[in-house]
């Protein structure tokens, strides 16, 4: 599945912070929206997003403090 493997590279890339890559995963993102499937996935993508962004803080805020 190819959809699957973008939406986790597109992960991998805003949480390495790689923003070029990560413009060339929405260019591939929009040209999939045409199949109307990517849009269940894009919610699924802010969804993780937020999840990953919600994680991550608390994650440096536990080790600033150990």
């Amino acid at each position: 599945m190819p959809s699957s493997r973008s939406l986790t590279t597109a992960v991998q890339n805003l949480l390495t912070g790689v923003n070029p890559q990560v413009e060339v995963e929405m260019v591939e993102v929009q040209v999939v929206v045409v199949e109307v499937q990517v849009v269940v996935e894009m919610v699924e993508v802010q969804v993780v997003v937020v999840e990953v962004q919600v994680v991550v803080p608390p994650v440096r805020l536990q080790r600033r403090d150990v």
